[in-house]
């Protein structure tokens, strides 16, 4: 036993140095025929081994083979090196089951036939592919090349590792490894099953560049048999992470795609596609479908819809305020960060529909389109959206990439029903004014948009039914060259004042501030600016650093005028130099009175008087600069010479003007100036309408000069000089000026001499006199007139007057004059209307309804003391050495301390007149003390109506819109004693006088008759008496006043209404009492004025009279038919007897 098993051992240890040793002294390379059969058998294609071949049975069966390589139809596969190892088990089964699989350096080609099939020789009948287990494969440093000879393109792997197991070549298979292609590494994960029956393998592959945040996975049935196709799950990702690469500072946003894939060799889909960009909470979702198709020409068709897309929050942006404007300023930025995401490899084209946008702070609503992509950008097609301003817009084109600016070209079409919001959101503001609606806005043109500048060509745009069309550009300011403007318009009919109001209205609170340069073309059948239209308008102007250049001006018709113009200022040569000329013709002067009437009626009216007269209209206007003779005192100034030359005619009035200046146009300030005109007429009337001064002085048909002069530097002194000659006006005045830090200053020489200075007085008043010398100086804002002296309608002036121009303007200063008119004075500060003149007639009303327009102390702030030998207050009233202060405060002015002598009686008045929101309030407190009353009261004849003296003291306020309304508003109280007073035509005697005469036979219906003469044949004579004065609506209370004269009371009430000037005063005289009075009641006899203060009509009321006298008659015969009874009854009775 013992030595059976030591002969065991002993072959045991026999065979295993011969497995261990054996090999090494076998040549293999003979048995390669044997090894290639069997490879061949294994994997079903021919295998050629071209290496050396090794060979080991120990510690397990391995195989390992040198230049190995197989072939067949497109498919070719070589390695440098391959090692197997079998199982052993498994061999001594009769199974090939490889443990191990080792390829280095394989090389793999293959190659698609025109079906997209990989092409490949049919596989030997009777193939068993599970003969061949793989439990481990390890792929290094292999190559994989698939071309595609239809499109001529090829895709390589290079690098390929594997590690993984093949549980047959018809599979499962499972592992993973990496390889690079495009010079990016990338990991792989895959795992496929055993082909089902309808040749289906289940697939799920895992790609991730291991250098990108980027993921590819897909698991899904793929069908090699026939033509090759793919159905299952795709999602492409990315994660978030810190920046990378060009990126850098700006955090990686993540992103994913995914949906079900249908993939053939020619095209690849995506349906029930979901795309979402952006970190979940913040996360832009989409969806969509995907149609890639594969070949020689690629492309990318992408459909893609979304709800509410906020690229703000994506962003990061923080939204716009409440309150706060957002404009489109913010979507170029948006573009840009996008703009290098969309630039795919292969042509992409995409339907896009978004119900909402948010971008840049703005959100855009429904918007509607097709995108495309090209090499430098992308393609826009039909798109539509909806702008603030209820705006809809419609654009194609194509974006571009420029560096890192955008770029926009092709047609767009615009209509907005809120174009002042759409013009607010475009500048990012706040909008502004909505007092009218502006119309809908239509535009449309070929847009070219970039950074700095905007172009619209075949531009038509419509709003508030007026329609422009040509061509416009805009070029913002940037890098020291200025915001240019370039126009050419044409329109039939333009609006050019509802423009303006339509422009300032719609960028009411804009930003854009005119352009540096320009040059602006227009063409109009009719241009019209309010009243004043004009037809056949064409022009060409231009400005910039090179100059104004005028190419064309020209109107054919302006109201029957006509209007050209020409020429250049050019300014890019060392000193600018050019012409500009303007014509003005027109048939008939008068023709031109239609354009006045826009700018100034009032003298376009008073010029019809004579403009038939002035005949035929031509004026030229020529503006020259030139180089100017050089300066030694500044040998290195640019210097240039301007010359402006206005020459004419207006029919009769010829006029010529000549205005010059030299100097540096880099410094004008320092140039020499000189100015000469001359304007001379045939009718001094008729330059005063010209002129306005018709609204000031009165100047006769005389012939009429206007000249003036004036030369010296703007940084030193100017003098000037006036000269005015007609008949009417003479005016002389010499000046010297200058230009300080804080304003201009100078002094001047002024003497005016005028025949009717007609501003002062009531219309239709007679002439009035003027003749006027003063002093005047100027200091920045301050005037002063010192030494004033003259005379106005025969009464002398005097004084000086210091006015502050500036805001607030102010005034101080003293004024005498002998004579003073206060009303037109009052009526000035008050802004009322002119009262009528005199010669009106009653038919007038006393005081003017029309409303106070723009009071004359509006503004105004100060204080200047009045003298007047003579003031008249009312027409009657004068009072003598008057003594005040006005003072103003901006809101009111207030006659301060009044005093002077009215109608030999001491007077004190202060009165205030202010602007309230209801017009102007009046408070006015009046003392009038020891007056004579017959200057006060009205009267005609040698003999006044009432003599003796008068106290009156009143405050009265009151508001109003109007003169009128104001008076009619006055309240107030005051009071009115008078003493020694002698009443004319009021003779207490003749109650009884009447009586008498009634006595005497005198008919009732004679008597009032007869007892006017009878009461101004008599004087009522009052020792003193007094009475209260109310004032309620304008209207004055009186009374009642009561007094007894020689036995007869004396009743006195009275009103009088200021705003109509009508007067109601009543006087009863109540006689002594009588024995045989009726009933014991005194006579009574009314007297009655009623009327204008000035003319009352008065009127005797005899009805109390007549009544007391009927019945005093009536009693005295019952009395004596009474008496007359007792006497025959006592008769009777005596008879009897």
């Amino acid at each position: 036993m013992q030595t059976t098993l030591l002969g065991l051992a002993v072959a045991m240890i026999l065979a295993l140095v011969t497995a261990l040793v054996g090999p090494h002294f076998v040549d293999w390379d003979g048995f390669r025929d044997s090894i290639e059969a069997e490879a061949t058998r294994a994997v079903g294609t021919p295998v050629a081994i071209t290496g050396p071949i090794d060979v080991r049975l120990l510690p397990t069966p391995s195989l390992d083979l040198k230049s190995v390589a197989l072939a067949t139809g497109g498919v070719r596969m070589s390695a440098r090196g391959m090692r197997v190892e079998l199982a052993l088990g498994a061999l001594m089964r009769g199974e090939w089951r490889v443990a191990e699989l080792t390829l280095d350096s394989p090389q793999l080609d293959l190659s698609l036939d025109a079906a997209g099939r990989v092409r490949g020789a049919a596989l030997p009948s009777g193939f068993d592919p599970d003969v061949l287990s793989v439990e481990r494969l390890v792929v290094e440093n292999g190559r994989a090349v698939l071309a595609d000879p239809a499109t001529g393109s090829a895709v390589t792997l290079d690098t390929v590792s594997f590690k993984g197991d093949l549980r047959s070549l018809a599979g499962p298979l499972r592992g993973e490894g990496a390889f690079v292609t495009g010079g990016r590494v990338y990991g792989v994960r895959v795992g496929a099953g055993r082909a089902a029956a309808d040749g289906g393998v289940r697939l799920r592959l895992n790609v991730d560049p291991l250098d990108q945040p980027f993921a590819i996975e897909t698991d899904g049935t793929l069908w090699l048999a026939g033509s090759p196709r793919y159905d299952g799950n795709l999602a492409l990702s990315r994660s978030a992470g810190a920046p990378l690469g060009a990126a850098a500072g700006r955090p990686r946003e993540p992103w994913r795609v995914a949906g079900k894939v249908e993939a053939t060799p020619s095209r690849v889909r995506l349906a029930q596609g979901e795309v979402t960009y952006g970190a979940e909470e913040r996360a832009v979702r989409l969806a969509g479908s995907a149609d890639l198709v594969l070949g020689r020409f690629p492309r990318l068709d992408l459909a893609v819809v979304g709800r509410n897309v906020d690229l703000d929050r994506l962003d990061g942006a923080p939204h716009a305020a409440a309150g706060q404007a957002a404009g489109p300023a913010g979507l170029p930025d948006v573009l840009r960060r996008l703009m290098p995401g969309l630039a795919p490899p292969l042509p992409v084209a995409a339907t896009v529909e978004v119900d909402q946008l948010v971008a840049g702070g703005t959100v855009y609503q429904t918007i509607r389109g097709r995108l495309a992509t090209t090499a430098d950008g992308i393609t826009l097609d039909g798109v539509e959206l909806r702008l603030p301003g209820l705006t809809q817009m419609r654009l194609a084109g194509t974006l571009r990439t420029r560096g890192a600016d955008l770029a926009f070209a092709g047609p767009v079409s615009v209509e907005s029903s809120d174009p002042r919001a759409l013009g607010a959101w475009i500048e990012g503001r706040a909008e502004t004014g909505k007092d009218r609606p502006l119309g809908v806005l239509r535009a449309k043109g070929d847009v070219a948009l970039e950074r700095d500048r905007i172009a619209a060509d075949g531009l038509s745009l419509t709003i508030d039914r007026r329609t422009v069309e040509g061509r416009v550009a805009y070029t913002r300011a940037a890098s020291g060259r200025p915001s240019r403007l370039e126009a050419d318009i044409r329109s039939a009919e333009v609006d050019l004042e509802g423009a303006v109001a339509l422009l300032g209205e719609a960028f009411a609170g804009s930003r854009i501030g005119w352009p540096g340069e320009a040059t602006i073309g227009v063409a109009a059948g009719k241009v019209a600016w309010g009243g004043i239209a004009a037809e056949r308008v064409e022009a060409r102007v231009g400005y910039g650093k090179d100059g104004l250049t005028i190419e064309r001006l020209s109107v054919g018709d302006l109201r029957g005028a006509t209007l050209s113009g020409a020429g250049r200022i050019d300014t890019s040569i060392t000193a600018p130099q050019g012409a500009v000329t303007l014509d003005v013709k027109a048939p008939r002067t008068d023709a031109l009175l239609g354009l006045l009437d826009e700018v100034a009626p009032e003298q376009a009216r008073a010029l019809r008087r004579y403009a038939a007269a002035l005949g035929a209209a031509e004026l030229r206007a020529r503006l020259d600069v030139a180089p100017a003779l050089h300066d030694p005192a500044a040998p290195n100034a640019k210097r240039s010479t301007a010359s402006l030359t206005v020459d004419g005619r207006l029919g009769t009035i010829r006029l010529a003007l000549t205005a010059g200046a030299t100097g540096d146009p880099a410094d004008p300030t320092k140039a020499q100036v000189r100015l000469d005109g001359t304007v001379e007429a045939k009718e001094g009337a008729a330059l005063a309408a010209l002129t306005g001064l018709d609204r000031l002085v009165a100047l006769d048909q005389r012939p009429a000069t206007v000249s003036l002069s004036g030369s010296g530097r703007l940084d030193g002194e100017v003098t000037g000089k006036l000269d005015v000659a007609s008949g009417g006006l003479w005016v002389s005045a010499t000046s010297n000026s200058r230009r300080e830090a804080d304003g201009p200053s100078g002094r001047a020489e002024v003497t005016v001499t005028a025949s009717d200075a007609r501003f002062l007085v009531p219309a239709g008043a007679g002439p009035v006199p003027l003749s006027l010398h003063t002093r005047l100086t100027l200091s920045g804002p301050d005037l002063r007139l010192d030494d004033l002296a003259g005379r106005l309608a025969g009464a002398s002036l005097k004084g000086h007057l210091g006015l502050h121009l500036a805001e607030p303007r102010a005034v101080t200063g003293r004024i005498a004059t002998s004579d003073l008119d206060v009303a037109p004075l009052v009526a000035a500060f008050a802004g009322a209307a002119r009262r009528p003149s005199p010669a009106a007639g009653r038919e007038a009303a006393p005081w003017s309804a029309e409303p106070f327009g723009r009071p004359g102390f509006a503004d105004l702030f100060g204080r200047v003391e009045i003298e007047a030998g003579r003031a008249t207050l009312l027409p009657g009233l004068v009072a003598r050495d008057l003594r005040t202060a006005v003072r103003f405060d901006g809101f009111a002015v207030a006659v301060e301390e009044a005093r002077g002598r009215l109608a030999d009686g001491g007077l004190s008045l202060d009165a205030e007149l202010r602007q309230v929101p209801m017009g102007l309030s009046l408070r006015t407190r009046l003392a009038l003390a020891d007056a004579d009353l017959a200057a006060l009261v009205p009267g005609s004849g040698k003999t006044p109506p009432a003599t003796g003296r008068v106290s009156i003291s009143a405050e009265l306020d009151g508001i109003g819109l109007s003169p009128a309304a104001l008076v009619g508003a006055l309240h107030g109280s005051g009071a009115v004693t008078v003493t020694d007073v002698q009443l004319a035509g009021l003779d207490p005697t003749a109650v009884d006088a009447g009586i008498a005469a009634v006595e005497r036979g005198l008919p009732l219906e004679r008597l009032a008759g007869w007892l006017g003469p009878a009461l101004e044949g008599g004087r009522l004579t009052v020792g003193k008496a007094g009475g209260a004065v109310s004032v309620v609506d304008g209207r004055v209370r009186l009374g009642p006043m009561e007094t007894t004269a020689d036995g007869t009371d004396v009743k006195l009430s009275a009103g009088f209404d200021l705003a109509a000037d009508a007067l109601d005063a009543r006087i009863t005289l109540v006689g002594p009492g009588r024995d045989d009075a009726p009933g014991g009641r005194r006579p009574e006899l009314g007297l009655a004025l009623r009327g204008p203060w000035a003319a009352p009509k008065r009127t005797v009321d005899t009805t109390a009279l007549v009544t007391w006298v009927t019945l005093r008659t009536v009693e005295q015969e019952a009395k004596r038919l009474e008496v007359a009874e007792r006497e025959a009854k006592r008769r009777e009775a005596l008879a009897e007897a």
